[in-house]
């Protein structure tokens, strides 16, 4: 009869009494003392006991982090953190501490590595902290975007790599069914804006901008106008991702000159010469990457960001010029290919042929490629080629005076070492192919503002000399040659590279210097 009646069935289904305590109510009851209502409470104190031994012994609960996240706010906050002696020995050049160091703080080592960046992204909503881009150590952050959140935006290896189109083929991203976007590739300069909700900082394609630092004349016009744009997209993305610390919008920044009667000129620097663009300088974003801590920097899908782009009031965003299976993508005309960044200005149409550099490929859905990141890749037009073509042959299959005179003028300099071998002559004569003015035009688009003299000649040599050397090894079949050699004849083919790269330098140092270049 009690088990059957209204007041013990509400109770049993309230509290899930367990058997033993059904029996202790029914002896209770009888006893007349103490009260039914009692013992419930007795239930509900004794699972209470339990849950919290279980916690201590299972620290993947939330509830039983709230002591080690105080723990932790109290390590990094304001008041501890600055004057922490010990604290600061752990730290690394960039101010961050690694996780592991902290897994053996006493109070901390209890938990795994994947509950403790649980544990410490869970502490950061309420202090000051936060992780490094890679997500494996966090410092004390007092709401500025250091110059260490720099993320450097990957290479984008030409369509030609081979062995990048080799990994596109393994991973099965060749198939119809895999769609890839292509979008203009603007010649310009790689621009990106870091903000944390309120901080905005922007970047070049090495490093963020310091306040004092020269850069293109005009652009901080560009800046001031973005920034709001930046702030909403944060707010948007928030929305979406609680535990997001920063955004990153990568795009190029573009424009200077634009030779149309019925268009006025503007006092700001060009960019780049070979494309018109406009008057006035424009940033046009084309990858967004989000930073959430304990998951590190990963990137939107092309859809995703051009959505809460379009959302943040951006008003240039990369769109695509088609969409496709790869093999349908790189079947495009880009020889033919006219810019369509004036007409998104509203500006008319040039009366002589304005082509874009080319276009730049990538999936609509992200992946990774292991080491070389994302599967992204250029296809430029002929003119913006940066490796000079193979001297042209005449009808006899002897090559020209014009060749014969330039190689012969290469080679006169040329190491003894090199000379001697046939096959590192063969090398070095293709090599020098890839030290070309279009590859000097990329390279000063990354150190915009940094060249001040010629003494700066023998740095952007260096620079020029790398970056022909990295692409020349993107062909596997060349780096096995080049380690077949001696390594004293690596080392005199590294020394006449870089000396070809300042022949080059040298003979446009003026124009860099004019900002004519």
């Amino acid at each position: 009869t009690l088990f059957e009646s209204e007041a013990f069935q509400k109770i049993s289904e309230d509290h899930q009494l367990e058997s033993m305590w059904k029996r202790a109510f029914v002896e209770r009851s009888l006893a007349g003392s103490p009260s039914p209502e009692s013992l419930v409470f007795e239930y509900d104190e004794k699972q209470e006991r339990v849950r919290r031994k279980k916690e201590m012994v299972d620290p993947a609960k939330p509830a039983a982090k709230t002591r080690e996240q105080r723990q932790l706010n109290h390590y990094f906050g304001k008041l501890n953190y600055p004057n922490d002696k010990w604290l600061h020995t752990l730290e690394d050049k960039d101010g961050f501490i690694e996780l592991n160091k902290i897994r053996a703080f006493k109070k901390i080592q209890a938990y795994k590595e994947m509950w403790l960046k649980e544990l410490i992204a869970e502490a950061i909503s309420s202090s000051k902290l936060s992780f490094n881009p890679s997500g494996n150590a966090i410092q004390y952050d007092d709401g500025e975007i250091k110059d260490s959140s720099f993320v450097a935006y990957q290479k984008i290896y030409n369509s030609s790599d081979r062995k990048l189109l080799h990994e596109i083929r393994s991973n099965g991203l060749d198939k119809p069914d895999v769609e890839w976007v292509a979008t203009e590739k603007i010649h310009g300069a790689n621009f990106s804006f870091y903000s944390t909700g309120g901080t905005v900082r922007v970047a070049k394609r090495r490093s963020l901008l310091k306040t004092s630092e020269t850069f293109v004349k005009g652009y901080e016009e560009v800046v001031e106008r973005h920034k709001t744009y930046v702030r909403a997209l944060f707010q948007t993305l928030k929305g979406r991702l609680h535990s997001l610390q920063m955004v990153i919008v990568f795009g190029e920044l573009f424009g200077g000159s634009y030779p149309h009667p019925e268009v006025a000129v503007k006092e700001v620097s060009r960019v780049q010469k070979g494309v018109f663009y406009s008057p006035g300088l424009h940033f046009e974003a084309y990858d967004v990457a989000v930073f959430t801590g304990v998951n590190g920097t990963r990137f939107l899908d092309f859809d995703e960001m051009c959505e809460a782009l379009k959302a943040s009031g951006f008003p240039l965003i990369a769109n695509p010029v088609l969409r496709g299976p790869l093999n349908k993508i790189l079947a495009f005309d880009v020889e033919t290919f006219q810019s369509r960044i004036p007409a998104k200005l509203g500006l008319p149409k040039l009366k002589d042929d304005n082509i874009a550099e080319g276009i730049v490929v990538r999936l609509a859905k992200e992946a990774e490629n292991g080491n070389r990141g994302r599967f992204i890749l250029k296809y430029k037009s002929e003119r913006f080629a940066e490796v000079a073509r193979s001297p042209k042959k005449q009808a006899d299959g002897k090559e020209g005076k014009k060749s014969q005179r330039k190689k012969k003028n290469s080679k006169k300099n040329r190491s003894s070492l090199v000379t001697k071998s046939l096959e590192a002559t063969r090398l070095m004569d293709t090599l020098c192919r890839f030290v070309t003015e279009n590859r000097l035009r990329a390279v000063m688009s990354k150190i915009l503002g940094e060249v001040k003299s010629k003494d700066d000649v023998p740095r952007i040599a260096k620079l020029l000399s790398e970056d022909a050397l990295e692409d020349f090894l993107a062909d596997e079949e060349n780096g096995e040659k080049m380690k077949a050699l001696s390594k004293e004849i690596n080392e005199a083919m590294h020394s006449e590279l870089e000396a070809e790269a300042k022949i080059t330098v040298y003979k446009n140092i003026k124009h860099i210097l004019a900002g004519t270049f």
